[in-house]
């Protein structure tokens, strides 16, 4: 059975990977608590956990996590999204499945892990600052 920490460890490293944040961490930061020099920023976080029992298949174990994306634009002259879109598509390309399957499964640590539900994007409410969070789907064996 894979521990719980051991799957949240992978994907943050997976999260840690795509791009060359200034801060991480796995313990939230408030976007306005970061000076500029602290851009870009990522976080993860862990959300609800759901056992699925049924009688007849092996139990399901459902774990929804979060990655909390943080860019700053001082140029007045250039939409806050570009950086924070440039964030998302490394997200997607890092979830994609390895050429030749279907889905993630973080090296065999869950059946798979994807976005899943609606990215939440602030921008042009925080001064220089846009945040991202992005919702994630992990699916794993529920023994």
């Amino acid at each position: 059975m894979t521990s719980l920490e051991t799957v949240f460890a992978a994907l943050y490293a997976k999260l840690t990977g795509i791009a060359s944040f200034t801060t991480a961490g796995r313990r939230l930061v408030n976007v306005q608590d970061l000076n500029p020099e602290q851009f870009p920023a990522a976080f993860q976080l862990e959300g609800k956990q759901t056992f699925k029992y049924s009688p007849n298949s092996p139990p399901v174990l459902t774990l929804r996590a979060s990655w909390v994306l943080y860019t700053y634009q001082t140029d007045p002259t250039a939409a806050q999204s570009t950086p924070l879109n440039l964030l998302l598509d490394a997200v997607r390309t890092a979830l994609a499945p390895t050429p030749g399957l279907i889905k993630n499964t973080l090296g065999g640590l869950v059946e798979y892990v994807a976005i899943d539900g609606d990215i939440e994007i602030f921008e042009g409410v925080l001064g220089e600052r846009a945040v991202a969070i992005v919702p994630l789907v992990l699916v794993m064996p529920g023994f």
